[in-house]
């Protein structure tokens, strides 16, 4: 990938993620993969009464999945998604339809987008390579 390009990627998946500009402020880490710090609060899940699902961080996303389609969620399906959503990650695309994003390096961070049963969006945020090994990062709408 064209430096300039991941580092455009890597901006857009940021604030995507709800780290925004809080994040890139920050810097990387060393053995970060190039990806900032998480932004302040970002390692909490939602509170009581948000109006966001309580997922526990580390939880798989198959299991929290399942159980936001048991609660009445709905996937929200991206039809005209871009290719680029999936740059070298398009087996979580082709696994979970709702996937709006995901980076390729660092923690592989992806984000999957989300309605409550009252129409509300949400999205789920996870990490991790494998399709199998995606465990939940946090819920932000």
């Amino acid at each position: 990938m064209v430096p300039s390009m991941a580092v455009r990627l890597q901006a857009a998946l940021l604030m995507l993620a709800g780290l925004g500009a809080a994040a890139s402020a920050q810097g990387t880490r060393p053995g970060s993969g190039g990806l900032g710090a998480p932004a302040p609060g970002m390692d909490k899940p939602p509170r009581p009464g948000s109006g966001l699902p309580l997922i526990r961080k580390g939880t798989p996303y198959a299991a929290a999945r399942a159980s936001l389609l048991s609660a009445r969620n709905l996937p929200a399906i991206r039809r005209d998604s871009a290719p680029e959503q999936c740059l070298g990650r398009e087996d979580v695309c082709r696994t979970y339809p709702e996937t709006e994003a995901c980076s390729g390096t660092g923690r592989a961070y992806c984000r999957f987008a989300w309605r409550s049963p009252a129409g509300a969006p949400f999205a789920v945020i996870t990490t991790g390579e494998a399709v199998a090994a995606l465990v939940v990062d946090n819920v932000v709408r």
